[in-house]
C-alpha cells in the first residue's frame, strides 16, 4: 500500500489541476476486488474523496495486517511433492505471484522477481 499511496499521491492526489471528482474517478478505476467494494457505496462527490482515502488507508495501510494474511494464505497452500507436476507447480506459483510492494512488507531483497 505504502508504495502505492507514494505513486498516486505525487501523480494524482497533490495534483493541483485535478478537480476531487477526477481525482476520485481515477481511484475507483484503479481498483477491483476488496479495494473496490470498500468504497462501491460512495457515490461520486467531491466531498467523498476525502472519505475514499481515509477508508482505504484505514482497511488497506496497515501493513502487519497485509503480513498477517499473506502468513494465512500461505499455510493454506498445497505443497507439489514432485516438479514434474507441472500443473500443480504452474497454480502453486500463481498463488504465489508478489505484487508491487509485497518485497518490500515481507523484508525480501530482489530475488529473481522483477518488481521487487
Amino acid at each position: 500500500m505504502a508504495e502505492f499511496w507514494d505513486a498516486y499521491r505525487n501523480a494524482v492526489h497533490e495534483n493541483s489541476q485535478l478537480s476531487e471528482i477526477d481525482k476520485f474517478t481515477y481511484l475507483k478505476g484503479l481498483f477491483g476486488g476488496e479495494a473496490s467494494a470498500a468504497i462501491a457505496g460512495l457515490s461520486l462527490t467531491q466531498g467523498n474523496y476525502e472519505a475514499v482515502i481515509e477508508i482505504l488507508k484505514k482497511r488497506f495501510g496497515d501493513e502487519q495486517k497485509i503480513i498477517s494474511a499473506s502468513m494465512g494464505m500461505l499455510l493454506k497452500l498445497t505443497p507439489v511433492h514432485n516438479g514434474k507436476e507441472t500443473g500443480k507447480l504452474r497454480k502453486l506459483m500463481m498463488k504465489l505471484k508478489f505484487g508491487p510492494g509485497d518485497c518490500k512488507v515481507w523484508g525480501f531483497k530482489r530475488i529473481h522477481m522483477e518488481h521487487c
